[in-house]
Order: C-alpha cells, then structure tokens, then sequence
C-alpha cells in the first residue's frame, strides 16, 4: 500500500499495486481515491461510481483494519485495486473514557474523546475529535471534526444487530501542484492562482446504517444492511463557485451455507447483492468579491451558472464457493455488476444524458497449508474500475470521432470511455515460527504478481477529460518481514518492486507504449526498528524509501534519456528517517497514561510528497512536509468491577 499525502492534511491519494494512482488533476477532489474500496464496518465510503472520499473517516474510531489486495471485485464491486476494511473499536469489557490531544509542528492539534460501555450482549461505543492545521505550505490551512457512534449487541442467541451513525466537517484549503523549478526553488509557496481564487473544499457528510446477521439453522445465515449518507460539499475551484447537495442510499443482502462434508472437509457457499444510488443537486456560480460565491445574475452574465443533476447507481450480484479438505483450499466466485449514471441540465444546455456498463468479473484461488503456521497461494481474479462521474466530461468531437467515437453535441458523456477491465495471477507464501533462542519469532508475507488491464482510465489536460489507453501491464515482488527477540527488539518491514508500462497507449500527443505509467514508483519500502524497555518505554527509527516516477504519461526525456528540464515530470527518489519514543503507564488499577514524542524527516529532505498526473502547464508536484516535531498524550480510565 503507496500512500501520499496532499499538503500534509487527511486527503490522501492511496494506491495497491498501482490502482488508485490517478487523480483528478486541477481539482479540489484530485485526492480521492479510485478503483479501492474502503468499508467501514461492512459499509462502504465508496460511492457508486468507485470514489472514495476519507471526510468520514477517522482512525481514532477504529480498532483495526483489513487490507485485500486486489483480486476484490467479485465480492465488492468496483474494487479492482483491493479493500481497505476498518472495524470499530468493541476490544474492551470494562466501561471507559478517555481523551488524547496530539500536537506538533505548523500548527498541528488533534484532540479526541472516547467511551464505551459493554455487557454479556452489547457494546457502545463513541468517538469525537477535532483536528485543525495551519499547513507547511501557503494556502494550506485544514480543520476537521467528526464524530462516530457504533452500537453492537445481541438480540438473541441467532441473531446480533449493529447500529452505525457519524457526522463529519472539514475544509481544506489547496496550495495547487508547482513546476519542476518552483519545486526546486521554494517548495512550501503556494500556485499564485489558486491562492487567488482560494481554492479549497467544504465538506459536511454524515451516515447513519443499520446492519443485521441472523442465523438460520445450523451452518445456515443471513445477513443485510441499509444506510442513508447525506451530503453538502461546497467548492472554490476553477474559477467557479460549486454546490453539491448529495444523498446516497444503499443495502446488502447476503447468505452463507457452511457445510460438514467429512472430519476433515468443509464446504461454504456465499450468495449476495448489493447496490446503491447516489444524486442530488449541483449548481454552479461565478467568484465574487474576495472568491466568494457570486450572484446568479453575475454568473449568468459570465456564462458559468449551472444546475444539474448527477446520479449514479450500482447494482451487483456475488457468489463464490469455498471447499477446505485437509490442508487445501479451493476458493471459485464470480460477480455481475451494472452501473448506471443520469446527467440532467436544468438550463437546457444538454437536458439530459444517460450511461450503462455492465462487466462480469470472476475469481479463482487456492492455498495450501506448510504445517499449522505456513501457506501457500494462487489466484487469478477478474477486476473491474468504472471511470468516476467526474472524469466522463467529453473531449472535442476531433478526438472523438479520431478514436471510434460518435459526435453528440448534446452528450454529457464521453463515448469513447469505458470501464477499465483487468486480470491478475499471483503467487504468494505467507507464514510464522516461533524459536527457543534469543530470536523469539520471524514472520514473512512474500507475493508475486502480473496485472494486464485494458481500457486503463488516463487523465489528460488536468483531469478535464480522460482517455481509455489500450493495454497496461503491472508485474511486481512485495515482501514483509518482521522478527522479534526475546529481549525487546523487534524489526519490521514491507518492500515492493513493480514494473508498470503502458503496453498501447495513443491519444492525441503521440504513440507513448513501453512508457512507465504515471504515478507509480517502481520501488519503495520502509523499515522498522523498535525497542520496547521493561518499565513502560519503547524506542522506534523507522526509514521510509520512494523510487523515481513520472507524473506524465510522455516521461518528458530527451534522446539521450536524462529528463527535459523545461518539461520535467520527474519526481525523484528519497529517503525519509524518523525517531519516536513513548512511555505507557498503568496508574492504581484503572486509570493508563501513555505519552509520546517524535521527529518525522530528520535530515529535512526536500520530497515530493503527490502529484497531478498529466498536469497543465508542466505543474505536476506538492511537495512533502519538512523536518517536524510531533507528540501526544493520553488519558483512560477504567470502570473496573
């Protein structure tokens, strides 16, 4: 998992072996992820059209978390890149409360309050918190609040139901991406047009879901779920003042039968749907004075007043098969998926527009078990990635009737567009072993893979409308290992190397097949070295590496294959080091003080922390935040019995 963060805020690009890498360009939603699915307790942030915003998402509301990669699709939809699955926090038995104020650097504050109850049958819990940033770039100023509440109980022995509400507001201001130079010259300053048009985003969201599992008879459950997600999201952006007024409702329904063929012999069939329908309203104004929103006379007079509708829906249907006899598994599934998108101009410019793909993606793996401890795997899977709502907008008729598409003046979408289909294979081995020595335990997680995707969604001219590229090919090593000694040291690490090119891909610039694909690095890695002391304190250096990779599909190199200073889309390599040191302490019975400190970029590297890729202008880099000091502390108390 590559993820890169925008300016130092929670808007975060994050991509699996490659999905996920493309953004919107010269757009305030240009962090977004695509092609990954994120689910929060089994509830997907994903939209129907495969974006994902992180506005609801706060990690100190979570336990733990999953991630899949790739290979996801049959069970999740659009989700060709993989799953990102995050689980509320129900480890507790004992009522608490606690809070934990994080600082640091630029004005960094976190602050966050906790509680939770529990019995034999339930568990509340609930989170707020308060983040606000003052940004290590001009222009870049973010605050957020979210809160969450998740309820779990019981209502029988068969039958357990879960109650899902959270509510979120943020805003994030956008320094804008810098030439090659500029990024040489003063990384931290600001585009000068987007400070003037103060680009940024306004978001308020909630959610509010209900999830149930019931068990039938023995080896026999069901489960489904139901939620409601409103949305406003206001945006400067482009020289237009944008109004979003979105909902979004969605269920699941799904049935397992787990089968006792033999002693040694299970078989259990998963059979589901799932869909959801997103719309609302937008509409569009001219900047007024000080880029506020203008009047609708003034918009109308300077032709950018719109209103239109956007709506999306997805529709699913899953089933897979998994059958365990002795140390083998056999796992075969398949998934049909619809997604439809309306477009509705209530000015008449184009009064509507209608689009539908359709794409079946199926799934088959094995693994085998070394022993109780280790395990081998193959699987090939299908994925797909349909092209998000904001990126169908349509090129000029040139282009489309160029590559095979039909001219409509009228058309909202682009015709030559479609879903990005893809394959993958991969090996792997994964497993643990326990010593007697001084090495009390090594664990490995080893996997190799090739991904041929056709029709890959390309960005072009900022994200103001994509291509379809032909044929893309990723083949790629990951590697994780971690040791750990009797004696408190323990090491960490996660390696991954991965060759992705554009096997055909032409649009209007030329013929760019063999290229590297943009926004993904060949290598990167990190590594952890940890000591934990006997009284409560531990000792952390962690070292984070990135590999060179282009932000253009062009690779901007002259002959001699050195980069073209005057069109440079090359973000170069670096190397990060940080040090943390903490201390945790548990006060009489029930109350637990922790405390940490940290410096992150010791040697204040000059980095390239995200990119537009395909940007305006030869503007591609946000440069990465220098050398800072972070620290927290935490208060928790136990109602102990």
């Amino acid at each position: 998992v590559f993820s890169q963060s925008r300016s130092g805020t929670t808007d975060n690009r994050i991509t699996i072996r490659g999905f996920g890498a493309r953004g919107a360009g010269d757009r305030s939603n240009a962090g977004n992820l695509r092609g990954i699915r994120i689910l929060v307790d089994g509830i997907p942030e994903t939209e129907p059209d495969g974006r994902t915003s992180l506005d609801n998402v706060d990690l100190s509301s979570y336990a733990s978390l999953e991630v899949l990669r790739s290979n996801a699709s049959t069970l999740y939809g659009s989700a060709a890149g993989g799953v990102i699955s995050l689980h509320s926090n129900t480890n507790f038995t004992d009522p608490f409360v606690s809070a934990f104020s994080r600082f640091g650097s630029f004005g960094f504050m976190k602050n966050t309050i906790s509680a939770g109850a529990a019995n034999s049958s339930s568990h509340i819990f609930a989170n707020f918190s308060t983040t606000s940033f003052d940004g290590y770039r001009e222009h870049s100023k973010s605050s957020t609040g979210n809160a969450n509440l998740f309820i779990q109980t019981k209502l029988s022995d068969h039958t357990n139901l879960n109650v899902i509400a959270s509510a979120a507001s943020n805003i994030f201001r956008f320094p804008g991406p810098q030439t090659f130079s500029q990024f040489q010259s003063d990384p931290l300053k600001a585009d000068s047009t987007y400070t003037a048009r103060d680009e940024h985003r306004f978001n308020r969201v909630g959610k509010f879901a209900v999830v149930i599992e019931h068990e039938i008879a023995e080896g026999h459950s069901i489960g489904g779920s139901v939620y409601l997600q409103p949305k406003l999201l206001t945006r400067s952006e482009r020289s237009t003042w944008r109004e979003f007024n979105r909902y979004s409702v969605g269920s699941s329904g799904k049935y397992s039968w787990l089968e006792h063929l033999s002693p040694t012999s299970t078989n259990n069939v998963l059979a589901g749907f799932d869909q959801q329908y997103q719309d609302g309203t937008i509409q569009f104004f001219v900047l007024g004075q000080g880029a506020s929103r203008g009047t609708l006379a003034a918009s109308l007079a300077a032709g950018k007043a719109q209103s239109k509708s956007e709506a999306a829906s997805n529709v699913g249907m899953y089933f897979q098969d998994e059958f365990v006899t002795g140390d083998l598994t056999l796992i075969l599934g398949g998934r049909y998926d619809i997604l439809r998108y309306k477009y509705e101009d209530f000015f008449g410019i184009a009064a509507s527009d209608k689009a539908e793909f359709t794409a079946f993606t199926p799934k088959f793996a094995a693994g085998y078990k070394l022993g109780k401890d280790h395990s081998l795997y193959a699987a090939y899977g299908g994925g797909l990635e349909a092209p998000a709502f904001n990126e169908v907008d349509p090129p000029d008729s040139a282009l489309i009737v160029k590559y095979g598409g039909i001219y409509n003046p009228n058309a909202a979408f682009n015709p030559i567009l479609k879903p990005a289909k893809s394959t993958s294979i991969e090996f792997g081995a994964k497993g643990i072993s326990g010593f007697d020595g001084a090495l009390a335990a090594l664990s490995y997680d080893a996997a190799v893979f090739m991904i041929n995707i056709t029709g890959d969604i390309i960005p072009w001219n900022g994200g103001s409308f994509y291509f379809t590229a032909g044929k893309t090919r990723r083949i790629g090593a990951e590697f994780a290992l971690a040791a750990y000694t009797d004696f408190g040291l323990s090491l960490r690490s996660a390696f991954t190397y991965m060759d992705a090119k554009y096997v055909e891909y032409e649009n209007q610039l030329g013929t760019f097949n063999d290229n590297k694909q943009s926004g993904i690095p060949s290598f990167f890695g990190t590594l952890k070295l940890r000591y934990d002391f006997d009284f409560g304190l531990y000792a952390e250096a962690e070292m984070n590496h990135v590999g060179e990779y282009y932000a253009d599909d062009r690779n901007d190199k002259l002959p001699g294959g050195n980069p073209d200073p005057n069109t440079n889309s090359l973000a170069p390599a670096y190397t990060l080091f940080d040090l943390t040191a903490g201390f945790s302490h548990t006060i009489g019975d029930a109350l637990d003080l922790k405390l940490y400190a940290g410096m992150a970029n010791l040697t204040d590297q000059k980095y390239v922390s995200s990119v537009f890729i395909n940007g305006t202008n030869n503007k591609y880099f946000e440069s990465g935040m220098p050398r800072n000091f972070v620290g927290g502390v935490s208060l928790s108390y136990r109602f102990t019995k």
